[in-house]
């Protein structure tokens, strides 16, 4: 279902994953140059026929370059790491796959997996309202909706340790919401 394409392997696979970056550029703004494309890594959807459907986009971002709002907590929450993995991600076709909510969960496991490897409790991501709708469940510790941000588009941070409450514990409650659950945004 997914492959992940890590830089290293890029010259390998970019045919499959120009196609996905402009499958992706249909559905969202992506300011993607072809040097953060090649650094980058990628997790693919792709069916048995080779049929590109979805997949994210991973990049690590130097703490200023987020949105103000996750910018503000993970310098004063973690004031001493300086770059953060973020993504994005989408289903680009839909109607290639049975059940999209199998592609969300499967997605959800590749990403507590890259956490693991690359030693990342937690994501920022950048998604369309649509796509951040379609990831009910899934275990963010902070949420911002997409009125209160110039881009449109929801942000916020993902736990990838199984624990949603994983940036809490750092003691600076009053930034995070406390029931994330609920879909609360955070202003």
């Amino acid at each position: 279902m997914f492959k992940v394409i890590e830089p290293q392997e890029y010259c390998y696979y970019r045919g499959r994953v120009d196609l996905f970056v402009e499958l992706l550029k249909q559905r969202q703004d992506v300011p993607l140059s072809s040097e953060e494309q090649e650094l980058s890594t990628f997790i693919v959807g792709q069916g048995e026929e080779g049929h590109i459907y979805g997949g994210a986009i991973l990049q690590q971002r130097h703490v200023s370059e987020l949105p103000a709002h996750i910018e503000s907590v993970i310098s004063t929450v973690i004031p001493n790491r300086k770059h953060v993995w973020a993504a994005t991600f989408s289903l680009c076709a839909e109607p290639a796959i049975e059940d999209p909510s199998l592609f969300y969960a499967d997605l959800l496991k590749r990403f507590i997996d890259f956490g693991k490897e690359k030693s990342s409790s937690f994501l920022c991501l950048s998604l369309t309202p649509a796509e951040y709708m379609r990831t009910e469940g899934w275990p963010y510790v902070l949420e911002v909706s997409p009125d209160e941000t110039s881009d449109g588009l929801f942000h916020g941070i993902l736990s990838l340790s199984g624990d949603a409450h994983a940036l809490r514990a750092s003691g600076r409650t009053s930034l995070i919401p406390s029931s994330p659950s609920k879909r609360q945004l955070a202003a």
